[in-house]
């Protein structure tokens, strides 16, 4: 059955340059991550101390996380799983591998992929579409403890398969944890120490910035723990720098989708915390409109508070249409858009920086938009049908 996905704005002038003050906190000694919706608000606090290596649930992905913030290390120990039973630290140059500052998709497990087939910590099998392991890791806890660990599988049933020792190889022992109850979510996460699967995110469709301590390499191979905001998955930002954050045009910006554009580095420490007052971020939100953020106050980790006005740059000014008139999939999509109305019209794509990408007249019944020549990213579809508007956000990979 296909997915009929319907997004239909409102008019929404009046909200354009409506300014409000947000506020967050992370919790003094930054003790907690906070999930944000732009348009919503605080969705979820939860402490960040409950997990140490997180796994995707996504069948098309391999992602593995490790907490770095809360202080876990990993390095890699070998490229051979033959050599389980006889690794140890003696004569290891260990260099410490770190979460991707770009994408959720790279871990720190897959921190030296070469690219698909290989994934870092495995391969993927083109004939089982298992990715099998082939790397050991020592995984070095926050209380500086060290441990032996290695992913043998991930397969097409959701199963990541996996062992864990200490490095003489006592207390060893073998898991499995599925990933479909939580899909749902991006990740779901392993509190090593107490051996316990944590359900922490909520929805991944609720969500928009991530407040949370993770690593930042400040310097060319110089990593140091920081606090800031990393976007949710298939949510966009651009950052303004040296601007009148009053008079700022998204347009002269191009939204990316790096989940660290807002990051760290809106705050500078000197004397006492400080917020660069001439500095924007546009994030395009799951629910479509397009946010202005301007950081204000910073309290550091004596209560972690942060805040920050938040306004629309862009809204759709559009009546609402039925949702039982029109019909419009897949999305994301790849090769084609199928638009399903009962009149005729015209559908026009917009790319997030407002340009006009394609055109196209509507009849009424099925019709098909060729979207393969176009690079792929987030999109505005704004159909108009008789005499109204929906505009609609469309994801193209």
């Amino acid at each position: 059955m296909k997915k009929t996905l319907i997004i239909a704005f409102c008019a929404a002038n009046v909200l354009l340059n409506a300014q409000t003050t947000e506020n967050v906190s992370v919790g003094a000694g930054y003790a907690n991550d906070v999930y944000y919706s732009l348009a919503n608000g605080v969705v979820k606090t939860e402490p960040r101390n409950n997990w140490h290596i997180a796994f995707t649930t996504k069948i098309v992905d391999a992602s593995i996380l490790i907490n770095e913030g809360l202080g876990v290390e990993l390095y890699l120990a070998s490229t051979n799983l033959n050599d389980w039973a006889t690794i140890d630290t003696a004569g290891l140059a260990l260099v410490p591998l770190h979460n991707s500052p770009a994408t959720w998709t790279e871990g720190a497990f897959n921190a030296n992929a070469n690219g698909h087939p290989d994934y870092g910590w495995g391969t993927y099998n083109n004939i089982t579409h298992n990715v099998t392991g082939k790397s050991i890791y020592i995984l070095k806890m926050p209380d500086g403890s060290l441990r032996k660990i290695a992913i043998d599988a991930m397969k097409t049933n959701g199963d990541f398969e996996l062992r864990i020792a200490n490095l003489d190889g006592t207390n060893q022992q073998s898991k499995v944890f599925n990933k479909m109850p939580y899909n749902t979510k991006n990740f779901f996460y392993w509190d090593v120490a107490n051996d316990i699967l944590i359900d922490r995110e909520p929805a991944k469709t609720t969500w928009d910035i991530l407040f949370t301590r993770y690593m930042e390499e400040v310097i060319p191979g110089s990593f140091y723990p920081v606090v800031g905001a990393i976007m949710n998955i298939d949510v966009t930002g651009a950052k303004a720098a040296g601007v009148d954050t009053n008079t700022v045009d998204w347009n002269n910006y191009t939204l990316t989708d790096s989940i660290t554009t807002i990051g760290s580095n809106w705050k500078t420490f000197s004397n006492g915390w400080s917020v660069d007052d001439s500095l924007a971020f546009f994030v395009h939100g799951l629910d479509g409109n397009l946010y202005k953020l301007v950081f204000k106050t910073f309290g550091g980790s004596a209560n972690g508070n942060i805040s920050f006005s938040q306004s629309i740059a862009s809204a759709m000014d559009v009546a609402e249409l039925s949702a039982s008139s029109i019909s419009i999939y897949p999305n994301p999509s790849s090769d084609f858009v199928v638009i399903e109305t009962a009149a005729d019209g015209e559908a026009q794509l917009f790319t997030i920086a407002g340009q006009l990408a394609c055109t196209s007249v509507l009849s009424s019944g099925r019709n098909t938009i060729d979207v393969s020549a176009l690079q792929p990213g987030h999109y505005v579809l704004m159909l108009t049908v008789n005499g109204k508007t929906l505009a609609h956000r469309l994801v193209i990979r």
